[in-house]
């Protein structure tokens, strides 16, 4: 059985009474001489809360508070969807044909994958992978650089993610802006 809102205020006194806002409702209702409040956020099917009150004051502080809190849930999300969506146009402005991104993964290792943006056609890019060549080594360890000229696989259309890079399935790719240093990985064999 779902438990959905019906189920939870279906108990409810016929005087309850129903309090809406953005962000959530509230029920305030008596049995008895007690006071109670039952609170709802977004689409919640559960009470977020279900008090008892000894005074109405009490209840009614408690409920303002409840929708306030709700609010500056609100007014955040908005805030950062506002600076997610500038982020995203400031990268899809600087965006060029020939921008790299590159993947850093592995589990007891470091991999290291090359991505190079091959096309642009509004928000959707047409990317390649591409190879990598080593430019140091030490013990374990050496620094990659792309390598353009090594196609691998297929291309591919990606959008930019919310950071300005590219997802994957299970892992993401940032802008690569390392020039000639390169960036880590494990070396050759010295992965599990």
């Amino acid at each position: 059985m779902r438990m959905t809102r019906e189920f939870y205020t279906a108990g409810l006194p016929e005087e309850a009474r129903l309090i809406e806002q953005e962000g959530g409702i509230a029920y305030h209702y008596e049995r008895g001489s007690e006071l109670y409040g039952m609170y709802f956020r977004g689409k919640a099917q559960k009470p977020t809360e279900h008090y008892s009150f000894k005074t109405e004051e009490r209840r009614e502080a408690f409920c303002e508070k409840f929708f306030e809190r709700i609010q500056e849930v609100i007014e955040w999300k908005r805030k950062r969807k506002e600076e997610q969506t500038k982020k995203l146009e400031e990268a899809y402005g600087g965006l060029e044909v020939g921008a790299i991104f590159y993947s850093s993964w592995g589990y007891e290792q470091t991999n290291i994958n090359f991505y190079q943006v091959v096309g642009i056609k509004g928000k959707n890019l047409t990317i390649q992978e591409i190879g990598k060549k080593r430019v140091s080594e030490s013990i374990g360890s050496e620094m990659v650089v792309p390598a353009p000229e090594i196609k691998i696989g297929e291309t591919f259309t990606k959008r930019l993610n919310s950071r300005g890079g590219l997802s994957f399935e299970y892992r993401s790719a940032s802008p690569y802006n390392y020039g000639n240093k390169g960036v880590h990985q494990t070396a050759y064999g010295w992965g599990h």
